[in-house]
């Protein structure tokens, strides 16, 4: 988080002006190192769609971010009127929206990777198959 908070800083001070879109959370936070930057966070809409699935394996797919899906997050980045580049810090369904989006609106579509993703132990990912286990999620057709 460190990390994006410097990077939004660093493009405000080459007069480069972010728009953070973050999941709506359900419950409130105590601070959010990007207001009190001093930048405006804008939240959407988002779920795991994923049924049949325990509390506890939801609750663990909320801690480590899971695969989310927002129908009103592809709306806000169609209707946002100063878009240059669409930049994502997520995989999967999140991000896929907002290639859709960039494709679309024929701008510039960047994924940053902070680790896991390509060097994901063994022991990793079978905890994270096993947090879906028993589940039942919908095959998205590209």
């Amino acid at each position: 988080m460190k990390t994006a908070v410097r990077l939004v800083n660093g493009l405000a001070g080459c007069g480069v002006k972010s728009a953070l879109w973050c999941p709506r959370l359900a419950r409130t936070i105590s601070s959010d190192p990007f207001t009190e930057a001093g930048h405006r966070v804008r939240r959407f809409h988002a779920f795991w769609p994923v049924a049949r699935i325990s509390r506890v394996q939801r609750e663990q797919l909320v801690a480590i971010g899971g695969n989310l899906m927002s129908f009103d997050l592809g709306w806000h980045l169609w209707r946002a009127s100063d878009v240059s580049v669409i930049h994502c810090h997520v995989l999967n369904r999140v991000a896929g929206v907002g290639q859709f989006v960039a494709r679309r609106r024929r701008r510039p579509f960047v994924v940053t990777i902070h680790g896991g993703a390509l060097d994901l132990s063994t022991d990793a990912h079978a905890q994270l198959v096993r947090r879906l286990a028993g589940g039942i999620e919908p095959k998205i057709l590209s």
